[in-house]
């Protein structure tokens, strides 16, 4: 008899940890579903914003911003507005908190700016596109005239791909294209040795229409986020007429 009480004692004290613990689980399962967990996020001047996990903010030097995916976003100081935390419900992502539809950040893929000399030779406006994240499409329009030096005329439209090199927003700029140029000129200008790689179809109007061939060594700096473009380089021009080349500088901005 004695026995039996003890056994039942037993199993309904072992019903009740059970109880006890299933409860506290749950309650606990509860907790964490709606916790609130808060994460840093940066304003930036552009109007977008990050969200992640700031691993290094020290004034005047890129800040490191470190996404749901563990993938590192250098973000430069010139480019944020503001810091600030931004505080995420788990109930509603319960397996994964900080999606990336979070990041709302979108990088520039767009660059409009004015070259002195460079590939215009005296200057050229020009539009430039990203097809990849490291690769861009440039076409550029010069017009323009020296009568003085024998030039009555000049029409260039450069078309290039450039390969932007490097990390961050300065790059080495690596690019390569054709440009067509129409030319109307005088005796002067063909005597120019500088000149004989624009030497193409002659016609009896002085005039020359032709492509010849031009490449690009620069240094860059374009914010990724977007902003103020600035770009210093070589371009050389090349044919079967000969070579030539060319300093050019940039200003412009990107979007």
């Amino acid at each position: 008899m004695l026995g039996n009480n003890y056994e039942r004692g037993t199993t309904k004290m072992k019903n009740r940890i059970r109880l006890i613990t299933i409860i506290i689980l749950s309650v606990i399962s509860l907790a964490v579903c709606f916790t609130q967990v808060k994460r840093d996020v940066v304003y930036l001047k552009t109007g977008g914003k990050a969200i992640g996990e700031i691993i290094k903010k020290v004034e005047g030097e890129p800040v490191i911003l470190k996404l749901q995916s563990d993938e590192t976003m250098t973000i430069e100081w010139e480019s944020i507005k503001e810091f600030g935390e931004i505080t995420i419900d788990t109930i509603a992502h319960p397996l994964k908190p900080f999606p990336e539809a979070e990041k709302i950040l979108e990088p520039a893929h767009n660059a409009i700016y004015f070259e002195a000399l460079g590939a215009g030779i005296l200057y050229s406006i020009n539009y430039e596109r990203f097809i990849t994240k490291d690769v861009t499409l440039r076409i550029g329009y010069s017009s323009w005239s020296v009568p003085f030096f024998g030039l009555e005329s000049f029409i260039g439209v450069p078309v290039m791909v450039h390969d932007l090199i490097g990390s961050g927003n300065s790059k080495l700029d690596i690019g390569l294209g054709l440009e067509y140029v129409k030319i109307e000129y005088g005796n002067s200008f063909l005597e120019n040795a500088a000149n004989a790689v624009f030497r193409g179809s002659i016609n009896n109007s002085g005039e020359l229409s032709t492509a010849v061939g031009i490449g690009a060594i620069a240094y860059r700096y374009q914010p990724y986020f977007g902003g103020l473009y600035f770009q210093i380089g070589y371009y050389p021009f090349f044919s079967t007429n000969g070579f030539a080349g060319r300093i050019g500088m940039s200003g412009g901005l990107c979007f």
